[in-house]
């Protein structure tokens, strides 16, 4: 089948390239080296050669520190220069003309379509959360729903995504992100203070809230313009024991986490479109955005009145870096 993805290691995908006779291509981000090539049939071949820099401080299930250094050297030694070479990144035919085709799938990642979040109490897991459906009954409370999607080790992209309804009668729904939240209680002379009523921050002794669990931390989006957002703490994850060590603060605000008491509105996805009568609505985009760590797909609904009996059902396409069922 065309244009699927399968993973190799860097030696495999040396050898298939000799194999195919076409060229390796690589993209670059602050973790890794992503390297792929195509076959005639425009299959998808790709590894992953992690920085040296990121693994001095972050640790990656199944990946060998000393392996991945005669990767990483012998990538830059006799690979890296030549690909950055090369004009063009697109595979060719035999005959010099390139395989064309759409996609704002990023190199690395599989399209995955789910009705169903991922179970957050391990971050390796995929699937076992919140199902994405509603079954409104008349006089019956009305409770948002939360979707999580494991990222930290999982890279994700929310796409697009498709709605069915029935019995609809101008009700209307929402998909707002918004952050996991952490609770906490007031108290005097603490290292924590709350911002503008919802972000956690530093403190010098002389806070006004404490924190009651393990914080939540949420990672430092960019904003509209590719500009990093304020962040008021670091931390590093472990990788082994599922867990954030060595929380502190960052005073400057360029952070990588942030801490939030209150659930705040981080971006509108859908925002209250109007659903009639009974039928399906494909919601079709181009473009992609990453998931980020700590951020919840929030669903939520109005019923019109009269109150009445309804049903909503939704499907998303993400991009997901790994899509089989992890265990531990």
């Amino acid at each position: 089948m065309g244009f699927e993805k399968i993973n190799k290691n860097f030696t495999q995908l040396k050898n298939l390239s000799e194999k195919f006779s076409t060229d390796m291509h690589y993209k670059e981000d602050e973790k890794a080296y992503h390297i792929f090539l195509y076959d005639d049939s425009g299959t998808e071949y790709s590894t992953n050669i992690y920085k040296n820099s990121f693994l001095e401080n972050n640790r990656v299930v199944g990946v060998n520190i000393n392996q991945n250094a005669i990767q990483e050297t012998d990538f830059l030694d006799n690979f890296k220069e030549i690909l950055d070479a090369r004009i063009s990144l697109k595979p060719k035919t035999d005959d010099s003309r390139e395989y064309l085709y759409t996609t704002s799938r990023p190199v690395g990642t599989s399209t995955y379509f789910t009705s169903e979040g991922d179970d957050n109490s391990n971050y390796r897991y995929i699937g076992g959360g919140s199902e994405l459906h509603f079954n409104h009954e008349a006089g019956s409370p009305i409770t948002p729903l939360y979707f999580d999607c494991n990222v930290l080790d999982n890279s994700t992209y929310v796409h697009e995504g498709y709605i069915s309804y029935v019995n609809c009668d101008f009700d209307k729904l929402s998909f707002h992100f918004v952050p996991r939240t952490t609770s906490y209680i007031s108290a005097p002379n603490t290292t924590f203070n709350l911002l503008n009523g919802y972000l956690v921050i530093p403190a010098a002794g002389d806070g006004t809230i404490q924190l009651t669990e393990v914080p939540n931390l949420v990672a430092v989006g960019k904003n509209s313009n590719g500009v990093k957002n304020i962040g008021f703490w670091d931390a590093e994850f472990n990788y082994d024991t599922g867990v954030f060590e060595n929380l502190r603060p960052n005073l400057t605000g360029e952070g990588n986490w942030n801490i939030f008491g209150e659930e705040i509105l981080l971006y509108r996805m859908i925002q209250r479109i109007i659903l009639v009568g009974t039928g399906e609505k494909y919601l079709e985009t181009a473009e992609h955005g990453a998931w980020e760590h700590g951020a919840r797909l929030k669903i939520s609904y109005e019923v019109n009145n009269p109150d009445h009996d309804m049903k909503v059902a939704g499907i998303l396409v993400l991009y997901r870096e790994k899509v089989g069922q992890v265990t531990r």
